[in-house]
């Protein structure tokens, strides 16, 4: 596929192209939402261009858009055609590489063990798994080859991904990458070892991820710990109210925010919360909002399913509930978190996430249970029995935190100034960057 060359911008504004797997103003999803808010917070002082797939739903990539240029709230937005998911066979990690992950969680209290280290078959273990997993867009991986005549520096989201995995390696011009890393399987495979080494400047969503990334790959390429900005909601408490009386919530009630499918966590909320039901004879809720991704959802009492909702009318259910519930074991993030700490409300978290883990200890704002639905079941008990006095200190270390962290003057300021730096180098110094990266 070819495309207009964008035209070179005016002396100081770079021109940046940003590769993420799928791009859209209903494509839900953290690392997705995570792009669109860079590019709207980079667009005013950077020519901006957005490459991505005509995929809007990650779980089969179809093809949902037309291929070729568009626009997106005001921004350039090329999309590369590609197969559906696994249009050549299962994506397998292979058995060698799977018990490497599986040694490495045996060992990792040791903190002794890479077992992500370039090894293994490079030709087939990583690019076979990648174009089963999708989206494969080896057009955009041309594209990207040609990029020293198009862009001055190229961010990639999601290291996972072949558009990042494949498209990083090649890419002729300096890049920045924001990696989304997890614990999971596939990440020891030996392509992806390079992809943390090759890039310019890697921006971490939170010191956990940077940690594990080293853990996985030893030496890294350079970088700084920012995350995404969080702007602190103001909820209508007439309007609030309302909504609660129309969905028949009524106090207490906890809100889960999110995709709603067992590979987030939701089967074993449904058992945790239907054990607390039981345990207290009912007076509680849960309200899930979110789009169901499960063949049939749980019926448990007191569950309330508001499918998708308003950002105004989800910051209104959030508000009023006694604590969120994120049960993910992979995150690298969690804006949900983060969006309720702003709203002052606590969280209960799954303690297998060790980004999850470290936003409730260094925030002091949540509670953390580190198995199944029996221990859930009890952190969510735990929570109800707060006294006021408690609940009012954890509001506000949550604020605090986000307010210290993820305020988004601060954010911006790493962002362009990581693009300079990808750019010009270590050698020049980038006023505002050194405070965040004396500690990397």
């Amino acid at each position: 596929m070819t495309s207009p060359q964008p035209q070179t911008p005016p002396t100081g504004r770079l021109r940046v192209a940003v590769v993420v797997q799928r791009y859209g103003l209903e494509v839900n999803g953290g690392a997705e939402l995570h792009a669109r808010l860079f590019v709207q917070h980079v667009r005013h002082a950077h020519e901006v261009q957005v490459l991505t797939t005509c995929a809007r739903d990650y779980t089969t990539w179809d093809s949902h858009y037309p291929a070729g240029p568009c626009d997106v709230d005001g921004i350039r937005v090329l999309r590369f055609e590609h197969p559906q998911r696994g249009h050549s066979g299962r994506a397998r990690v292979p058995q060698a590489h799977l018990w490497r992950y599986r040694l490495r969680r045996l060992f990792s209290a040791m903190n002794r063990v890479r077992v992500a280290a370039p090894s293994g078959n490079t030709a087939t273990d990583g690019p076979l798994y990648l174009e089963r997993q999708g989206p494969c867009c080896p057009d955009l991986v041309e594209h990207l080859r040609g990029a020293a005549g198009l862009y001055d520096v190229v961010v990639f989201f999601t290291a996972l991904y072949y558009p990042t995995a494949i498209g990083l390696p090649l890419t002729t011009v300096p890049t920045v990458l924001v990696p989304t890393l997890h614990d999971e399987r596939s990440m020891v495979l030996p392509a992806y070892a390079e992809v943390f080494k090759r890039a310019s400047w890697i921006l971490w969503n939170c010191r956990a991820e940077q940690q594990l990334a080293q853990r996985l790959y030893g030496d890294v390429a350079p970088g700084c710990v920012c995350g995404v900005g969080i702007d602190i909601p103001s909820t209508d408490l007439v309007q609030a109210q309302a909504l609660r009386e129309r969905l028949g919530l009524r106090q207490p009630y906890f809100v889960f925010v999110g995709r709603v499918t067992r590979s987030k966590g939701f089967d074993v909320l449904a058992r945790a919360f239907a054990r607390l039901q039981a345990r207290l004879g009912g007076g509680v809720q849960l309200a899930v909002i979110g789009q169901g991704f499960m063949a049939e959802l749980p019926q448990v009492p007191g569950i309330v399913y508001t499918g998708f909702v308003q950002e105004a009318e989800r910051d209104a259910l959030m508000a009023g509930a006694v604590a969120t519930v994120v049960t993910s074991k992979h995150e690298s993030l969690s804006l949900v978190t983060l969006e309720s700490l702003a709203l002052g409300v606590p969280v209960v978290v799954n303690g297998r996430s060790e980004v999850l883990k470290a936003h409730v200890q260094d925030s002091g704002a949540g509670l953390v249970y580190e198995a199944p639905w029996k221990p859930l079941a009890a952190a969510l008990q735990a929570m109800l029995n707060l006294s006021a006095p408690q609940r009012q200190a954890m509001a506000q270390a949550g604020r605090a935190y986000v307010q210290r962290h993820y305020a988004w003057a601060r954010v911006d300021a790493v962002w362009l100034a990581a693009l300079q730096r990808a750019v010009h180098g270590a050698a020049a110094p980038v006023p505002g960057l050194e405070a965040e990266t004396s500690h990397v």
